[in-house]
């Protein structure tokens, strides 16, 4: 180039560094409010910012609390953000908290943060003020993105969403996926252990849609005839099938396998393996 810098060069050096405009996102102040929904397997507190996204709390049976924020178009690579919370107008003595640097995440759900992050920032709505998170913006990174969650109506909903956690379930999917129930020789019947657990799958399964099918397999040992040993087999996994029926489950969703004496995970030499070999499994299937 002759040692000559280019004029727009030249201009740009001269301005110096040019200073990021600030952007700002929030729900309109007008409309801006939370929404509490769920069951005995979910409860979920929600705040949405049009043409951005929403911003959730959600609690399920045995996790703690989450906080994430699910967008139309989400960051193609990860970041971080600050956190900070601002008061309302009204509470003019109290001054900004900085919270800390939170991960941004690429996708569409950004923000993910659980337990203490999370209850943190209930905290803060709770007492009125405007959790901020402030990143650079996903695009190019020249602008300052300040994402607002306003607490503007949270009372009534965070409410309900408290009343929500009160009654879920003491147990989620992994606790229900599998079951075994070992029978004495020539039993078929329920008894009463078998029925409470049955009562529990039941449940869990009238609340959960993802269950698509419920496969129940029974096996037995080789003591006495091998016609007789598969008969009780299917005898033991339809007395499973019919109990789940009759608790209102729709029939569709079963599907029943009764095992021949030699189709077993376990001996029939020992008296051990013939005990686990009498048994009836239950397994739920998404």
């Amino acid at each position: 180039m002759n040692g000559r810098m280019p004029l727009l060069v030249l201009l740009l050096a001269l301005a110096g560094p040019v200073a990021a405009d600030y952007r700002y996102i929030h729900a309109p102040l007008d409309t801006a409010g939370w929404a509490s929904d769920g069951n005995r397997l979910q409860c979920l507190l929600t705040h949405v910012i049009p043409g951005f996204g929403h911003v959730d709390f959600l609690r399920r049976p045995k996790h703690g609390l989450i906080f994430r924020i699910r967008v139309l178009r989400g960051p193609r690579r990860g970041g971080t953000a600050r956190l900070m919370s601002l008061p309302p107008e009204w509470k003019h003595y109290t001054t900004p908290r900085n919270l800390g640097t939170v991960p941004v995440v690429p996708g569409r759900t950004p923000f993910y943060l659980n337990n203490g992050w999370a209850r943190r920032l209930l905290a803060e709505l709770e007492s009125g003020m405007t959790p901020v998170l402030r990143f650079r913006d996903w695009a190019d990174a020249s602008d300052i993105v300040e994402l607002r969650v306003q607490s503007l109506r949270f009372g009534e909903a965070w409410s309900r969403f408290q009343q929500c956690e009160q009654n879920l379930l003491g147990y989620d999917f992994e606790d229900v996926r599998h079951s075994v129930f070992l029978y004495a020789f020539g039993q078929t019947a329920l008894d009463s252990s078998m029925r409470a657990r049955l009562d529990q799958i039941a449940e869990y399964l009238q609340l959960d849609p993802a269950v698509k099918r419920i496969r129940i397999d029974g096996w037995t040992d080789s003591k006495g005839l091998a016609r007789i040993n598969l008969k009780v087999a299917r005898k033991r996994a339809q007395a499973v099938r019919d109990y789940l029926l009759g608790k209102g489950l729709p029939a569709e969703r079963f599907q029943v396998v009764a095992h021949h004496e030699k189709d077993v995970k376990f001996s029939n030499r020992t008296r051990q393996g013939r005990n686990r070999n009498r048994r009836v499994e239950i397994r739920l299937i998404r």
